[in-house]
């Protein structure tokens, strides 16, 4: 399934070491008990491919760009598994661009194109939340939205756009939940951001407590997201 990285076809990564292609490269980066992983077949009917190649669109109309990502999910057997996210404008710098890639049982790379570096990012660590500092939508803040939210009683409410941008941002611990609690988000905005989060340790589902299933039915039922089992519970 690895022809999928090839849209992030960076020139500098082929400095880093001689290879046969990105894929080469690429799988250099995981340790050797996880090859297995990356060399297993799967029968094509059980994958889907689920792409949306510039989330956070209203967002990069108003000129807030590092909101913006490009998200490829891979799942199996309508579940997601492996995901990649590239956010084309770093938070830090907007001249530098970062992918995230990963999935089940390989945890979670991130691969900074300026420097041509890869760094394994670290799991979380599942303990009692003292706050919750709730990331939710800008784009789509609604009166209805910010009902619900108050049920929540967050200590902080952060609104910044890009579903999976926000989801990147519980994963680096920007906030340690988020919560969409309305229609509106379909499939391809979540696959990736939802493998990713899943391999370095957090928990996901829609608004209704259930699994996300990767079907024939593309709007999903709100989403909730946290760092904790204690606080994904709440």
């Amino acid at each position: 399934f690895f022809f999928f990285f090839f849209f992030q076809a960076e020139d500098g990564i082929r400095d880093v070491e001689r290879s046969r292609g990105l894929g080469d490269v690429y799988k250099r980066q995981v340790k050797e008990d996880q090859r297995k992983i990356w060399d297993s077949q799967l029968e094509l009917s059980k994958l889907g491919i689920w792409v949306d190649p510039l989330d956070g669109t209203k967002d990069y109309t108003m000129g807030k760009v590092q909101c913006v990502t490009s998200l490829v999910g891979i799942t199996v057997d309508d579940r997601s598994e492996y995901g990649v996210i590239h956010k084309p404008f770093s938070d830090k710098d907007l001249g530098k661009q970062e992918t995230y890639f990963g999935g089940k049982g390989l945890g979670v790379i991130k691969y900074s194109a300026s420097e041509a570096t890869f760094a394994s990012l670290p799991k979380i660590q599942d303990k009692e939340s003292k706050e919750i500092v709730l990331l939710t939508t800008c784009s789509h803040y609604s009166e209805s939205t910010e009902r619900i939210l108050k049920l929540i009683n967050p200590s902080k409410l952060l609104k910044i756009g890009g579903a999976g941008n926000k989801v990147l941002g519980v994963i680096a611990d920007k906030g340690n939940c988020y919560v969409y609690p309305s229609k509106g988000l379909k499939l391809w905005d979540i696959c990736a951001g939802e493998a990713l989060l899943k391999a370095v340790g957090g928990y996901i589902s829609d608004c209704l407590g259930k699994p996300v299933v990767y079907g024939s039915e593309l709007q999903v039922k709100g989403v909730i997201v946290a760092r904790s089992k204690d606080l994904f519970d709440k």
